[in-house]
């Protein structure tokens, strides 16, 4: 298996976990998934905490709820960049952590097409 090479010269090593060799990929991942779970959370749980606790909070308690997320998501999305960098990855290994994947074996993909008239059928459980 040949070495990678990106638009931006970096030569990816074959086994380089991907989180490594795309760190931003990673990142931008991170803000997506981040993001969507706290937009989703902050929508369901504010109408639940407005009923059960309007009336004993501030007029600003949503920008303080949404700010809370935004923060909470800045910090994850720096610790994932962290958690990106190759000489940590090394630390991880090191410490029985590494993702594995510089230890995988290639698989032989079988690409025989099938017998002509062959369908696939699917189990009847």
């Amino acid at each position: 298996m040949a070495e990678t090479i990106t638009p931006d010269g970096r030569i990816i090593e074959p086994g380089t976990p991907t989180q490594v060799a795309h760190p931003w990929r990673a990142v931008v991942r991170t803000v997506a998934s981040y993001g969507l779970s706290a937009l989703a959370i902050v929508i369901a749980a504010i109408p639940i905490i407005q009923d059960t606790l309007g009336p004993h909070l501030p007029e600003a308690w949503v920008a303080w709820l949404v700010g809370a997320a935004a923060l909470l998501g800045a910090v994850h999305t720096a610790v994932t960049r962290i958690m990106s960098l190759g000489q940590l990855q090394d630390l991880l290994r090191k410490l029985g952590l590494g993702t594995g994947v510089e230890t995988e074996q290639p698989v032989e993909v079988d690409a025989t097409p099938p017998p002509a008239g062959w369908t696939p059928r699917h189990r009847a459980d």
